[in-house]
């Protein structure tokens, strides 16, 4: 028997850890106008147990940044990752992009939406 399994067995648990938590998944930035740059807030929040730091916020489109804290995120505390959306030389209609969150939390990567209508 290993180590681990007589730990699990004798009712040891796992370490602590922070949990990233989105707040909401969606930013919907609704009308958009053509050739405009516009940002909004994504909030996470730490449900868990210990400190976790964001590393990356990443877009699938040059079209959307993401700029987040570089600092831990304490339990119960809540952060906030801007996104910037620019609609410059944007076909006018609707827009969908994803969010990639990546972090030391126990839930390491995390898919937020961005939603949008350019006019």
């Amino acid at each position: 028997m290993s180590v681990v399994s007589i730990l699990l067995l004798c009712g040891a648990t796992k370490p602590e850890s922070g949990i990233l938590h989105l707040v909401n998944d969606t930013i919907d930035l609704g009308d958009v106008p053509q050739n405009s740059v516009v940002s909004a807030p994504l909030q996470v929040t730490n449900t868990g147990s210990a400190p976790f730091v964001i590393t990356s916020v990443r877009t699938n489109c040059s079209c959307s940044v993401g700029s987040y804290p570089h600092e831990e995120i304490a339990p119960g505390d809540t952060a906030e990752i801007i996104i910037k959306f620019s609609a410059r030389d944007r076909r006018p209609g609707r827009v969908h992009k994803y969010i990639y969150i990546r972090s030391t939390s126990s839930v390491p990567r995390s898919v937020a939406f961005l939603k949008a209508n350019v006019k």
